[in-house]
Protein backbone atom coordinates (compact mmCIF):
# COMPACT_ATOMS: atom_id res chain seq x y z
CA UNK A 1 0.00 0.00 0.00
CA UNK A 2 1.14 3.61 -0.52
CA UNK A 3 1.24 5.94 2.28
CA UNK A 4 1.85 9.76 1.86
CA UNK A 5 3.45 11.91 4.47
CA UNK A 6 4.13 15.82 4.35
CA UNK A 7 5.62 17.68 6.98
CA UNK A 8 9.78 18.55 7.62
CA UNK A 9 10.05 15.17 9.73
CA UNK A 10 7.88 12.50 8.33
CA UNK A 11 7.63 8.64 9.74
CA UNK A 12 6.00 5.41 8.71
CA UNK A 13 5.02 2.54 10.62
CA UNK A 14 5.20 -1.17 9.02
CA UNK A 15 2.61 -4.16 10.19
CA UNK A 16 5.12 -6.48 9.20
CA UNK A 17 8.63 -7.17 8.78
CA UNK A 18 10.01 -7.49 5.53
CA UNK A 19 12.01 -5.47 3.09
CA UNK A 20 9.92 -2.06 1.73
CA UNK A 21 10.70 0.50 -1.15
CA UNK A 22 10.69 4.05 0.17
CA UNK A 23 10.22 6.73 -2.49
CA UNK A 24 10.72 10.17 -1.10
CA UNK A 25 10.56 12.93 -2.54
CA UNK A 26 11.79 16.69 -1.51
CA UNK A 27 10.62 20.35 -2.52
CA UNK A 28 12.62 22.88 -1.04
CA UNK A 29 11.31 26.93 -0.20
CA UNK A 30 11.77 27.65 -4.28
CA UNK A 31 9.37 24.64 -5.44
CA UNK A 32 12.71 22.45 -6.48
CA UNK A 33 12.02 19.08 -5.82
CA UNK A 34 13.89 15.64 -5.68
CA UNK A 35 12.82 12.71 -5.49
CA UNK A 36 15.50 9.38 -4.34
CA UNK A 37 14.20 5.75 -4.29
CA UNK A 38 15.73 3.17 -1.34
CA UNK A 39 14.68 0.48 0.41
CA UNK A 40 14.15 -0.11 4.19
CA UNK A 41 14.35 -3.16 5.82
CA UNK A 42 11.90 -3.87 9.37
CA UNK A 43 13.56 -6.77 11.03
CA UNK A 44 11.12 -6.45 14.24
CA UNK A 45 7.38 -4.69 14.33
CA UNK A 46 6.45 -3.09 17.57
CA UNK A 47 4.44 -4.63 19.61
CA UNK A 48 0.20 -4.26 19.32
CA UNK A 49 -0.61 -2.77 22.70
CA UNK A 50 -3.68 -4.22 23.23
CA UNK A 51 -2.89 -7.34 22.71
CA UNK A 52 0.09 -6.75 25.07
CA UNK A 53 -2.39 -5.30 27.72
CA UNK A 54 -4.60 -8.39 27.30
CA UNK A 55 -1.40 -10.68 27.73
CA UNK A 56 -0.19 -9.50 30.78
CA UNK A 57 -3.46 -9.83 32.52
CA UNK A 58 -4.23 -13.08 31.45
CA UNK A 59 -0.59 -13.59 32.63
CA UNK A 60 -0.99 -11.61 36.16
CA UNK A 61 -4.49 -13.71 36.50
CA UNK A 62 -2.67 -17.35 36.31
CA UNK A 63 0.34 -16.32 38.45
CA UNK A 64 -2.06 -15.38 41.16
CA UNK A 65 -4.26 -17.89 41.09
CA UNK A 66 -1.17 -20.69 41.45
CA UNK A 67 0.06 -18.16 44.09
CA UNK A 68 3.10 -17.12 42.55
CA UNK A 69 2.26 -13.62 43.20
CA UNK A 70 -0.01 -13.01 46.31
CA UNK A 71 -3.02 -10.28 46.72
CA UNK A 72 -1.03 -6.89 47.06
CA UNK A 73 1.29 -8.04 43.79
CA UNK A 74 -1.65 -8.70 41.90
CA UNK A 75 -3.20 -5.64 42.79
CA UNK A 76 -0.39 -3.30 42.13
CA UNK A 77 0.09 -5.16 38.31
CA UNK A 78 -3.30 -4.46 37.80
CA UNK A 79 -3.47 -1.18 39.00
CA UNK A 80 -0.35 -0.71 36.11
CA UNK A 81 -2.79 -2.48 33.87
CA UNK A 82 -5.62 0.04 34.34
CA UNK A 83 -3.78 2.92 33.83
CA UNK A 84 -1.99 1.80 30.91
CA UNK A 85 -5.48 0.71 29.39
CA UNK A 86 -6.53 4.50 30.30
CA UNK A 87 -3.35 5.66 28.22
CA UNK A 88 -4.47 3.75 25.47
CA UNK A 89 -7.80 4.27 25.32
CA UNK A 90 -6.91 8.64 24.98
CA UNK A 91 -4.23 8.01 22.22
CA UNK A 92 -1.48 8.14 24.98
CA UNK A 93 1.04 4.82 23.60
CA UNK A 94 3.77 7.13 24.67
CA UNK A 95 2.70 6.73 28.23
CA UNK A 96 1.32 3.13 27.73
CA UNK A 97 4.27 1.40 26.53
CA UNK A 98 6.60 2.18 29.36
CA UNK A 99 3.69 1.04 31.57
CA UNK A 100 3.43 -2.52 29.65
CA UNK A 101 7.16 -2.69 29.64
CA UNK A 102 7.63 -2.27 33.32
CA UNK A 103 4.62 -4.61 33.95
CA UNK A 104 6.03 -7.06 31.57
CA UNK A 105 10.06 -7.60 33.17
CA UNK A 106 7.80 -8.31 36.39
CA UNK A 107 6.39 -10.52 34.71
CA UNK A 108 9.35 -12.22 33.58
CA UNK A 109 11.37 -12.00 36.99
CA UNK A 110 8.09 -13.81 38.31
CA UNK A 111 7.85 -16.45 35.71
CA UNK A 112 11.92 -17.24 35.88
CA UNK A 113 12.03 -18.23 39.59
Amino acid sequence: SISERTGAVVSHSYADAGVYTVLLTVTDNDGLTDTVVTTATVSTVAPNPDQTLASELALVDQLFAVGKIGRGQDFLLKLELAIARAALDRGAIGLAMPLLRRVALQLDAVTRH
